[in-house]
């Protein structure tokens, strides 16, 4: 997906890119998969959206998303404490705090 792609808003009260059909699934007990992107649009919607990150993206999902599953193996995070760093200037739980309280306020 392109850069501009990725930052066009969607015509719809809802923001996130989810079909309305997943996010029916996921508030009436969809499966874990429907629950899963739902989140990840959430995430990307709040990438996205959000003051302190919306100049910068999609380059932590970029960053993130560009390192290697292999170099993940038992729980190393050091990998995407450092795209995360270097993309937004956050760590995970930088970014967790900042997330939660998006949703919150959302």
């Amino acid at each position: 997906m392109s850069r501009r792609a990725a930052t066009r808003p969607t015509k719809s009260r809802d923001r996130s890119g989810v079909p309305p059909a997943c996010l029916v699934a996921a508030k009436t007990g969809g499966s874990r998969t429907h629950e899963l992107y739902l989140e990840s649009a959430l995430l990307t919607e709040f990438l996205r959206e959000s003051p302190q990150t919306k100049g910068r993206f999609p380059d932590p999902l970029d960053d993130v998303g560009s390192i290697p599953r292999s170099t993940l193996k038992n729980g190393n995070l050091v990998p995407i404490e450092k795209a995360l760093k270097s993309s937004i200037d956050w760590s995970i739980d930088d970014l967790e705090k900042a997330f939660t309280q998006y949703c919150v306020n959302r």
